[in-house]
């Protein structure tokens, strides 16, 4: 006899208990998560870098610049009138990416975007000071790996 499904599960287990607490479920990603380090004026996205997490610890990320995924990206800051720095994650289930957040704000990794060519924090403050359509945006290094490196260091 065949287990039964891991949702099955659930609704039997829950389905058994007199109350539970109020849950946010979400479904099994086991894609590759993405990272997308934005610039946006009023809802038009003005530039954007797509880094992969690898798989591997210590291998970097890998800069890949999915149509889909800016497809995506493009939508959420149409629909959410974004503006300035933000970051969208997305992780790939059933063979496409799912949204997991926006971050009104600058990822922990913009500076492994930036050393794919566009450098967001500058091109948001030169298009803020100067408007957004004076501002030329450099093409990204699509396929470039890239990693932070950090070194423990005593200080005296």
């Amino acid at each position: 006899m065949a287990a039964p499904a891991p949702t099955q599960d659930l609704r039997r287990g829950l389905g058994e208990l007199d109350s539970f607490n109020t849950m946010l479920l979400m479904e099994f990603l086991d894609g590759p998560e993405y990272s997308v380090d934005c610039v946006g004026d009023h809802g038009r996205l003005v530039a954007a870098v797509v880094r992969r997490k690898l798989p591997q610890a210590g291998s970097g990320q890998l800069i890949d610049m999915r149509q889909d995924i800016l497809d995506a990206t493009a939508h959420l800051a149409a629909d959410y009138q974004l503006n300035g720095v933000f970051n969208a994650q997305f992780r790939e289930g059933g063979g496409r990416p799912r949204l997991l957040e926006i971050n009104p704000r600058m990822s922990g990794g913009i500076g492994m975007a930036c050393l794919a060519g566009p450098n967001l924090p500058y091109i948001a403050l030169r298009c803020f000071a100067d408007g957004f359509d004076s501002v030329t945006v450099p093409p990204v290094a699509n396929s470039m790996r890239v990693a932070e490196v950090s070194v423990a260091t005593e200080l005296a």
